[in-house]
């Protein structure tokens, strides 16, 4: 764990012990770095993730940068489609679900009767052959994702 001292920093790796019997040090490093990745993720919405045209994708939740279909979790994903990107930022709950509910409504409301019948269609629509990365981005304005 690192420590600094207040006004100096100490990246030598020092233990904890003298910082617990002295005032003079603080607690820094590895909490807060994990405390402010989780806050971006968190504050991440859709538009940002497909942002750029190459970052939106066609036909798989998601792909690599060499354009092989990968989990839309993956770690090296650099595109996605539109419900990939809604997955891939608000998980599979009830908020990924409003989220593309509000995309089916902008689009033409739909008589569908489960979660999975608005994401078939939201990915049919992210797939027609006539869509565009500016299509993607208008309706996520709309909709406000």
């Amino acid at each position: 764990m690192l420590l600094r001292e207040k006004g100096i920093h100490d990246t030598t790796g020092t233990t904890g012990d003298h910082a617990e019997h002295d005032s003079r040090w603080d607690w820094m490093g590895v909490i807060d770095t994990r405390v402010c990745l989780v806050s971006e993720r968190v504050t991440m919405t859709v538009k940002d993730l497909l942002c750029a045209p190459t970052s939106w994708t066609t036909g798989s939740f998601a792909r690599d940068q060499k354009g092989e279909p990968v989990d839309l979790h993956n770690p090296l994903a650099t595109s996605w489609c539109l419900v990939g990107a809604i997955c891939r930022v608000y998980g599979t709950g009830t908020e990924a679900n409003t989220a593309v509910t509000r995309c089916i409504d902008m689009i033409s409301p739909l008589d569908a009767h489960s979660d999975s019948e608005y994401r078939a269609a939201l990915v049919a629509w992210n797939d027609a052959q006539t869509r565009s990365h500016q299509d993607i981005v208008e309706l996520l304005e709309k909709a406000g994702i």
